[in-house]
């Protein structure tokens, strides 16, 4: 039987960075065919929560005001 693997982060991406969780606590993620332990991920706090809705609202407001053309990253 073939195995296929995967690339969890242990990481979150808030406002364009990498981090861990405010409080620190992490929890499980299993592979659901064989029980096994596939890593440990941050698990966001309320403050990890308002930190990413804050910032995220505030690039919206500023993007809204520029022309759409301007707003193309890529």
């Amino acid at each position: 039987m073939q195995q296929n693997t995967i690339s969890i982060p242990s990481t979150m991406f808030l406002n364009g960075e990498k981090c861990t969780s405010a409080a620190g606590k992490t929890f499980a993620v299993f592979n659901p065919a064989t029980g096994e332990e596939l890593a440990q991920i941050p698990d966001a706090s309320d403050k990890d929560i308002d930190h990413a809705v804050r910032t995220s609202r505030t690039a919206f407001e500023s993007d809204a005001c520029r022309p759409p053309r301007e707003n193309i990253c890529c």
